[in-house]
């Protein structure tokens, strides 16, 4: 056995324990530096860093009550958390795809005029 924290767990157990916090780390650490400089090349230099202070603000208030209500919809029934993520992850690629024909109806336009 092997102590990790205040946790006891067999070596065995450890590599699936541990490998989805090394594979995101190794994610934001990669995406992270892209997205920022997207974000930061989209915005007016004098606006730039209020519009960051307030994406980061809004990032927070939708982050922070992530436990709370995983713990509430994993109560009321185990599935529901992941249901929840699947929703979320459809409804942020449909949001994605109405942006882009949004994108390319303003580039059509621009290019006619």
């Amino acid at each position: 056995m092997e102590r990790v924290g205040p946790i006891c767990i067999s070596n065995t157990a450890c590599l699936p324990v541990f490998t989805p916090g090394f594979l995101t780390a190794a994610g934001s650490i990669i995406a992270s530096p892209y997205l920022e400089a997207v974000v930061a090349n989209s915005i007016d230099d004098e606006h730039r860093a209020k519009m960051f202070s307030i994406l980061q603000v809004l990032v927070l208030l939708f982050i922070s009550p992530a436990g709370l209500i995983g713990g509430w919809a994993y109560t009321a029934d185990p599935r529901l958390p992941f249901i929840l993520m699947i929703l979320a992850f459809t409804f942020s690629i449909l949001l994605i795809i109405e942006l882009m024909r949004r994108e390319a109806k303003n580039i059509s336009i621009e290019k006619a005029s």
